[in-house]
């Protein structure tokens, strides 16, 4: 006599996802991502299923070492993964990176999606799909605005305009700005030595790329020139003159007395 007990297998279970090394990228720039199967129950015996990107592209889809490509190529087209355990007649149950991929950024927010199935050993499929957000950061280095205490900028400030140039008697004077995305550099008190002084203003956009702003300020100099010379008082003509008691008008100059005779 013999009894059949049935076996208890716990039944698929999980989906998918997808992590990135960084999210925030300037137009153009890349990122490293990886798709992973998580398996929450049960076991799955194969996973496949298609790449979607918007505004942004995939390249360089690599499956991972625990896993082995099924048909021509895995993935097929650069989009499509198709891939087995890589052990022969194993099973996966537990989460698991299935492949490895690259994304470059275009100019605007975009996105990269999976969509596809888990297949447990029984050839039962569960849908799987996962996303990812990619935000594009402004590569805007612009200041908002630019002054200086104790002078005139020339020319007017303007974003576009990165060289100014501007003259003050002061010691010392304070530079201010305000950036239109990024962070700036290079403001505050600066003290200044006579003649010309050199200073630069920086804007870091969010995308990291930087932006100068210089400005050449001229302290006038030192005014070191000599007092004038004290002139000499003038001689008293005529002056007054004792000598024995007797009081005697003294003239310095007698060119204009005319002498008598004799």
């Amino acid at each position: 006599l013999f009894f059949l007990f049935p076996i208890s297998v716990s039944a698929l279970t999980g989906g998918a996802s997808i992590a990135c090394n960084n999210t925030n990228l300037g137009a153009g720039g890349t990122t490293n991502c990886t798709l992973y199967a998580n398996i929450t129950s049960g076991s799955t015996a194969g996973f496949g299923g298609t790449f979607q990107a918007s505004g942004v592209t995939i390249s360089n889809i690599a499956v991972t070492s625990s896993w082995t490509g099924v048909g021509t190529s895995a993935p097929v087209n650069g989009m499509r993964v198709n891939v087995l355990p890589k052990t022969d007649n194993s099973v996966i149950s537990q989460t698991t990176a299935v492949a490895t991929f690259t994304i470059t950024a275009g100019s605007t927010n975009g996105s990269v999606s999976f969509s596809g199935q888990m297949t447990d050993e029984e050839f039962n499929d569960v849908a799987v799909s996962a996303s990812q957000n990619i935000s594009i950061l402004s590569d805007n280095a612009n200041l908002a605005s630019l002054s200086v205490t104790g002078g005139t900028l020339s020319p007017a400030f303007s974003a576009n305009t990165t060289a100014y140039t501007m003259s003050t008697d002061n010691s010392s004077v304070t530079v201010s700005a305000t950036a239109e995305k990024g962070t700036v550099s290079g403001t505050g008190t600066v003290n200044l030595n006579y003649g010309s002084n050199v200073v630069n203003v920086t804007v870091t956009a969010p995308a990291g790329n930087k932006k100068t702003y210089t400005i050449t300020i001229n302290r006038s100099e030192e005014d070191t020139a000599s007092e004038p010379e004290q002139t000499a008082e003038p001689e008293i003509n005529p002056y007054m003159a004792t000598v024995d008691g007797a009081a005697y008008t003294v003239l310095n100059d007698i060119s204009s007395i005319i002498l008598p005779p004799g």
